[in-house]
């Protein structure tokens, strides 16, 4: 009966703390020594509800209790079930304190002013009133001495009580935003019971939920990040978001960098924490996904930016902000890493170039996330059997593409030979040759060529007009979109009708001839449809902030918006060279075109030159194919 009594105390100090009278405490007193009595006589050591309501109902039958002794059983069921007493069977009596009550007379004449009407203003009164009793009976005697956890236990409150919830949340936010506006509390506060009235609760954020690790790195970061208040950085939201308006950012854009630097605010108020980009950075680490979800990598961008803003006093466009991924690599348990990251510095060292480096790592974490798939734990795991099954189910789009991956895991597994890791000749697990193959090259139909011409005559809005010059950029030039996407102003010669690249492909420079058509549509797309960017020198940029160089992307976008018979934006040069060959164009002359250094890729695209081929044709006899006895004995 220790824990009954201890229970008995919790219902007693509970009544007493929110102002109920000396009869009614003396009632509860008095019904729980009669039920614990009557638990002692049954030999009960462990109270159970089913028991009190058997109790209550046996004492119902010989005499009338009251219905509040009912109240008081199950007051005490609540403590131990959940701890405390229950909202839902509380009244607040607790008179406010005297700051308070000044607060309420203020607050009142606040809302009379309004053009509320007269019920909804009672309304407001009652539930701010009983908020201050709330605060009062828990020891808070002034807005000076509200915090996150008085907040946290308030809200629990109120829906324990179930009773006009988001109602009594919002007009509760409502007082707390006046108070906020006469400085009387910090914004944050007003801010916590805004995202609970709005069924947010899940932005709210605090260091407590972080992984240990992570709350190690927010406290080292402490005593630096007091130099930027975290109440600056509310304060700073309007500005920032002005300037992103200025720069053109979409209202998207602004509205999540207003969120995301809100909720920020609203964790480091919490936890008494001043901005820094770290914290920043391990809270969106941590809460990014549930509190963000398909916005998260804008929100990430936003804190970057807004990092940057600080520094700077302005947004810089100069500076790209990439979305973070999370790499493949970083999943792997350590006993891998342990191998790849040795191997991959020793290329390195051997100054390979950082794309063939990349690829290394790409092939060898795409074998090692299989093995750790198939449970080994070690490279000592690793038999033959499995190199073979990673083999059968490693999918790529062409032979030649598997061919790439599986040699460089090979020269992989081969090191770890030399290393004694793994058994010496464990690597001819895998095939050394992959079967060459040849395509009959994708080009454009006629069709496709009707629409470029047509959609480059209608094209008006800036997307359509840059479109239109990319198009005619790849038919009439034979660009690779990689060189598209590069191309700069300085590189068009518009006096001598030249255009010069270095193409991406193979870094060897490259001048085309600018035909009226590529003229006329990169001009108009300069002029009319290109963002004005001071300082930046590419020719095709972005339509949204910040107005940055496009990426190959965009050149299938274009394709995809002309409704193309193919997507892919190689097939408009493999259709300038088949029209460069069509023309009567050498296949020398072809090549140049092309800006190939020799004419070897430049043979398939006679295949699709029928006039000439036609000229090719052998009769049977020069093809050794005799002719005996007509056509039935062949």
């Amino acid at each position: 009966m220790i824990h009954y009594d201890t229970n008995v105390t919790i219902v007693l100090n509970t009544l007493s703390m929110y102002g109920y009278d000396a009869d009614c405490i003396a009632m509860h007193k008095d019904c729980f020594e009669r039920l614990g009595e009557h638990l002692i006589r049954k030999g009960t050591n462990n109270f159970s509800s089913e028991e009190a309501q058997h109790w209550f109902d046996m004492q119902k039958s010989y005499q009338r209790l009251p219905n509040n002794k009912r109240q008081a059983v199950s007051r005490l069921c609540d403590v131990y079930d959940i701890g405390h007493v229950s909202g839902s069977h509380i009244n607040i009596f607790t008179e406010p304190s005297n700051d308070f009550a000044s607060i309420l007379d203020t607050y009142q004449k606040h809302v009379d002013s309004s053009d509320y009407c007269l019920p909804y203003k009672d309304t407001i009164d009652r539930v701010v009133r009983t908020f201050c009793q709330y605060a009062t009976s828990n020891g808070i005697s002034s807005c000076a001495d509200f915090s996150y956890t008085f907040l946290d236990e308030y809200d629990l409150f109120i829906h324990e009580r179930g009773f006009e919830i988001t109602n009594t949340e919002g007009r509760i936010y409502s007082f707390l935003d006046f108070l906020v506006k006469s400085n009387l509390v910090t914004p944050g506060y007003a801010l916590y019971m805004h995202y609970v009235q709005k069924g947010a609760g899940r932005r709210i954020t605090s260091l407590n939920e972080m992984q240990e690790e992570t709350r190690t790195i927010v406290e080292s970061h402490r005593a630096e990040s007091m130099c930027f208040p975290a109440l600056d950085l509310y304060n700073s939201i309007p500005d920032f978001c002005c300037t992103l308006q200025s720069k053109m950012y979409s209202d998207s854009v602004i509205a999540v960098s207003r969120r995301a630097l809100t909720l920020l605010y609203l964790f480091l108020n919490r936890e008494d924490l001043g901005y820094d980009k770290v914290i920043a950075e391990q809270w969106h680490e941590s809460f990014g996904a549930r509190v963000f979800q398909s916005d998260r990598n804008k929100a990430r961008r936003a804190l970057e930016i807004y990092d940057d803003y600080t520094h700077e006093g302005d947004i810089v466009f100069t500076k790209r902000w990439k979305g973070h991924k999370t790499k493949v690599y970083d999943t792997l348990p350590q006993w891998c890493k342990d191998s790849i990251d040795p191997f991959l510095k020793m290329k390195e060292k051997e100054q390979w170039d950082e794309s063939t480096v990349t690829m290394y790592e790409t092939a060898i974490v795409r074998f090692s996330k299989y093995l750790v798939l198939q449970g080994l734990t070690s490279y000592s795991d690793l038999t033959p059997e499995i190199i073979k099954q990673f083999h059968v189910q490693d999918e790529h789009t062409t032979p030649e593409a598997k061919n790439a991956y599986r040699c460089r895991i090979i020269k992989y597994l081969e090191w770890m030979e030399r290393k004694k890791a793994l058994p010496y000749g464990i690597s001819n697990a895998l095939p050394r040759v992959a079967t060459s193959g040849e395509r009959i090259i994708e080009v454009l139909s006629e069709d496709d060529l009707r629409k470029i011409e047509e959609r480059r005559k209608q094209a008006s809005t800036p997307i359509q007009l840059r479109d239109a010059a990319i198009i005619q950029c790849g038919l009439d030039l034979g660009f690779r979109s990689c060189d598209i996407v590069a191309l700069r102003t300085s590189d068009i010669r518009w006096k001598d009708k030249l255009i010069r690249i270095i193409q991406d492909k193979t870094e060897v420079e490259h001048w085309a001839p600018m035909s009226n058509s590529v003229g006329n549509a990169l001009y108009k797309y300069i002029k009319e449809g290109r963002p004005k960017v001071e300082g930046e020198t590419h020719v095709f940029l972005s339509m949204v902030t910040p107005f940055g160089p496009i990426t190959i992307y965009c050149c299938e976008d274009a394709m995809k918006r002309y409704g193309f018979s193919t997507r892919k934006f190689h097939s408009v040069r493999r259709t300038f060279g088949t029209n460069t060959m069509k023309s009567g164009a050498t296949i020398d002359e072809t090549a140049n075109a092309l800006g190939h250094t020799d004419t070897g890729n430049v043979h398939k695209y006679t295949l699709l030159d029928q006039e000439r081929m036609q000229m090719c044709c052998l009769t049977l006899e020069e093809a050794g194919i005799p002719l005996k006895g007509g056509d039935q004995h062949a």
